[in-house]
């Protein structure tokens, strides 16, 4: 277990990410990635992801996750000795980050850039720039924790988009759009229908809902630890269900047994982050009731197993001898 009171200083010489609220929320999953990349320091302090253009004090940093959130604050500031290990760069910003020649500039004085997905390899490479696709960081989190199963299935945001009556009626908007335009008064307990067929046949199984969404708490540091304790409770699942890359991720580092729903993400900047991501963990569509009974059917299966991948153990291999190699500089 990462012991977080003895990293934290004031003043050191290396950053970790903090992340922004985003309308009173914050994405746990954010924190799963600070975790993989705390795990490999000695110390650090928090620096703020999108806005790395104001350090001014010499830091090293991992730069793994989504970036460019805030394009006009990109590049980071010259006192950044980055490692840019687990890059995102989403869809929706790119073509415009990259007409920036000082991004150009900053991207190639820190080849080889690893990407976290195909999408940011390829479209960093038609832009003349060394980079491959390294896997996410979060695949090297079985270094810290374990799989240790007891008779329990979490649902981890499982099928996010679809229809449900907390999602529809979460604002006027959302009515409107979602209930109303798009129809889903009409089939308003799609979600709650889609997990029942999913879940036959578990009956006497600990059945328990977690949310990647979380409210409040401005203390990075206890968002960390809120971090750990996820990552914790997902170590301790005979089965995760999820439409979360950032659930997946960790549970296929530490063989948890994991099945991703793919299910309605049609733009464009969904598609650029998955690219590549969906091949560490087993992946359904649910479009039908014969792919509802297709989960039903492997999720029996891999239920209380320890997941061996040897795609997966080679990823974070990799990216954890790149670290190290980083920090030994």
């Amino acid at each position: 277990m990462i012991n977080l009171s003895n990293k934290i200083k004031v003043s050191s010489r290396i950053g970790l990410y903090d992340y922004p609220n985003i309308k009173g929320t914050y994405n746990v999953g954010d924190y799963v990635q600070s975790i993989a990349a705390a795990q490999f320091l000695d110390e650090f302090q928090f620096l703020p992801r999108d806005d790395l253009n104001n350090i001014s004090e010499k830091k090293i940093l991992l730069m793994n996750g989504w970036h460019t959130h805030k394009p006009k604050n990109f590049p980071p500031s010259d006192n950044i000795k980055p490692l840019l290990i687990s890059f995102h760069l989403n869809s929706d910003v790119a073509e415009k980050v990259l007409k920036n020649q000082d991004v150009i500039k900053f991207f190639k004085k820190n080849e080889p850039i690893g990407c976290r997905d195909v999408y940011t390899k390829n479209i960093l490479n038609a832009y003349g720039i060394n980079a491959h696709f390294s896997g996410c960081l979060t695949l090297t989190l079985s270094n810290t924790f374990k799989h240790q199963p007891k008779n329990k299935i979490l649902l981890v945001d499982p099928i996010i988009n679809a229809n449900d009556p907390k999602r529809i009626f979460k604002s006027l908007k959302s009515f409107l759009l979602l209930g109303v335009k798009q129809k889903g008064l009409l089939n308003l307990n799609e979600k709650n229908n889609m997990i029942k067929n999913i879940l036959k046949g578990f009956d006497g199984v600990e059945i328990k809902n977690l949310e990647n969404t979380k409210y409040g708490n401005n203390d990075p540091i206890k968002r960390l630890e809120e971090a750990i304790d996820y990552i914790s409770e997902l170590s301790s699942a005979s089965l995760v269900i999820t439409s979360r890359i950032h659930c997946a991720l960790p549970c296929a580092s530490m063989g948890v047994p994991v099945i991703f729903l793919d299910y309605k993400f049609n733009l464009k900047s969904d598609r650029s982050r998955f690219d590549g991501i969906l091949d560490f963990f087993p992946t359904f569509s649910c479009h039908n009731p014969q792919d509802l009974n297709e989960i039903n059917r492997f999720a029996k299966e891999i239920f209380g197993k320890t997941i061996s991948n040897k795609i997966v153990q080679k990823t974070s291999d990799q990216l954890t001898q790149t670290v190290r190699n980083f920090l030994k500089e």
